[in-house]
């Protein structure tokens, strides 16, 4: 029998050294930089990383900690969340309001084109660590579809490339080796809307919403619609003064849905006042649907 005092010193779990969490004073500082960010716009927020990534300094000493850390345990556990992918392996550095960064290990024999690419509605800024050259295809926002750059963009290690994915979509093509990269996604000024596109016709395809908050608000009114809660109509009218185009005709075709007389008035008033054209359009085209429904 394993005396009893013993045996709790096996079970304890040790304290987890300082260079291998966030309280890492290069992550830290990353963390506290990243932080500032948040009251700039977007393109000030990604010129300010690109900078940051120009001189890989503090990156180099976080690793070097990391690999001590590991040689004295090779079963070191880094405590930061991973990104885990088929083609590749990241580890968040830092994720903040304003922006997150990950370094990642893509694996080259996974690197393939996709059927698809996509504008996420971020800013991105890209540091090409090691395994260049790389060839990095973009695409770019030409009235509703995509236009296909005919070559790629050749990039070799150290390169910091910013891409705006409101108007500009990428995809690696191939890589000499495995790739090391730093990737930061800033989130000030970010597109409501992430929308896919055929990577071959550039035809728009799907559409997702980047906003947390808005989709909750879409979900919650789904809800609502189908528990049949007509007492429910003000937070449908309250929902149609939303700042999300998507958001508002949601909201329309949900309490449409659910008392149609009641929403008919307010579907009259999004045809002629929604600030979106194509909620305009769509109102214009469904009014007379709905109240030939209502008197029928």
């Amino acid at each position: 029998m394993v005396p009893g005092g013993q045996l709790r010193t096996w079970l304890e779990v040790p304290a987890k050294p300082a260079r291998l969490t966030k309280a890492h004073p290069v992550l830290a500082a990353l963390d506290a930089r990243l932080a500032e960010l948040e009251r700039k716009g977007g393109e000030a927020a990604a010129r300010e990383i690109a900078g940051l990534f120009g001189d890989l300094a503090w990156l180099e000493a976080f690793m070097a900690d990391v690999a001590d850390a590991l040689a004295e345990d090779r079963f070191a556990d880094a405590s930061l969340p991973i990104v885990q992918h088929p083609a590749a392996r990241g580890l968040v550095l830092a994720d903040t309001p304003a922006a997150s960064v990950i370094c990642t290990v893509a694996f080259a024999e996974a690197i393939t084109p996709t059927a698809s690419v996509t504008l996420d509605g971020n800013l991105s800024v890209f540091r090409i660590v090691r395994g260049g050259p790389v060839a990095m295809r973009y695409w770019h926002l030409d009235g509703e579809k995509l236009r296909r750059d005919a070559e790629p963009t050749w990039l070799s290690d150290g390169d910091v490339v910013v891409i705006d994915g409101r108007r500009e979509a990428h995809m690696i093509e191939r890589a000499a080796s495995d790739l090391v990269m730093l990737r930061a996604i800033v989130k000030v000024d970010t597109a409501p809307l992430a929308r896919a596109f055929d990577a071959g016709t550039g035809r728009p395809i799907g559409l997702s919403s980047n906003d947390e908050a808005a989709s909750r608000t879409q979900m919650m009114l789904t809800l609502l619609r189908l528990l049949g809660r007509r007492d429910a109509a003000p937070c449908f009218a309250e929902a149609l003064a939303h700042p999300h185009h998507f958001v508002r005709w949601h909201a329309m075709r949900e309490w449409l849905a659910l008392d149609a007389a009641a929403a008919l008035p307010r579907l009259r008033d999004l045809a002629e006042d929604d600030p979106d054209d194509e909620v305009r359009i769509a109102a214009s085209r469904t009014i007379e649907k709905v109240a030939a429904r209502c008197r029928g």
